[in-house]
């Protein structure tokens, strides 16, 4: 009886033993495959964080470009209407 009882919890420790170390791996897989997914989603933000910045830029640059060509164009509108109304 006692040794059944022996056999019987070495088998139930063994088989716990057994389900620790799978729900360890488990749990070591799931960290892994958690990481993995942050990581490409970090790269994926960056990325879109980059090619926003460089939207920024060039329209920033279109912006310099525009208001460069409408204050020239503004000072051509003013001499035109100083010869047009003044002697040039």
């Amino acid at each position: 009886m006692i040794a059944r009882l022996r056999d019987a919890l070495l088998e139930a420790r063994r088989s716990t033993k057994g389900e620790e170390d799978y729900v360890r791996q488990l749990q070591s897989v799931r960290e892994g495959e958690r990481a993995k997914r942050l990581e490409t989603e970090e790269a994926n933000l960056v990325t879109w964080r980059d090619e926003l910045k460089r939207e920024v830029e060039h329209e920033q640059r279109v912006t310099l470009e525009m208001e460069s060509w409408l204050n020239e164009r503004r000072a051509q509108l003013r001499a035109l209407h100083r010869c047009t109304y003044v002697e040039c």
